[in-house]
């Protein structure tokens, strides 16, 4: 990575700075709310028929608190930890890759939370910091790979790829 990070970079030594500089410009892609459901329902349909119809009702039953309103906290999470009833997700979502991204990601956390508590008894249905991450990115590495499909156009791949590449950079250090 750091390697690469040199290269697309063309700079003669990597410094610290340099990790935060852009690898590739960002593009702008919209996705109203029903193409990122969509997407997201498609890129998560190999984990099955269980977990896509659950998936689903995440959508259909509201589960979800999607739009930004006004008083509404900032980013993304799901809550999990009413042990009887199903998780909430709250987001604000605009429209962005980002917001679909974001949106996979945050499912991955219901779903985990949702499977732990219909599986487990409550004292082991909670899982540490490390595992809470995994249902989370693993999402994510789905939809990116169906959008790749989906998208034919070298800067746009280029450019989610990078920033694909940068939110990895992000979790794993």
């Amino acid at each position: 990575y750091l390697n690469l990070r040199k290269r697309m970079l063309d700079v003669p030594a990597l410094h610290y700075y340099d990790l935060y500089a852009p690898l590739v410009s960002s593009v702008d892609l919209q996705y109203s709310v029903e193409a990122a459901e969509r997407n997201v329902l498609t890129a998560l349909a190999p984990l099955g028929n269980e977990y896509s119809k659950v998936t689903n009702q995440c959508f259909t039953q509201r589960w979800i608190d999607m739009y930004p309103n006004e008083g509404k906290h900032a980013g993304a999470y799901s809550n999990g930890g009413a042990y009887d009833v199903h998780p909430y997700i709250l987001m604000n979502y605009n429209g962005k890759y980002e917001d679909m991204s974001t949106l996979a990601h945050e499912l991955g956390h219901t779903m985990h939370s949702y499977f732990s508590n219909k599986t487990q008894p409550y004292p082991l249905a909670s899982y540490s910091i490390f595992v809470v991450e995994v249902a989370s990115t693993f999402n994510e590495a789905l939809l990116i790979d169906h959008m790749l499909k989906q998208i034919k156009d070298d800067a746009t791949r280029l450019s989610l790829l990078g920033n694909y590449l940068e939110s990895i950079k992000g979790t794993v250090f």
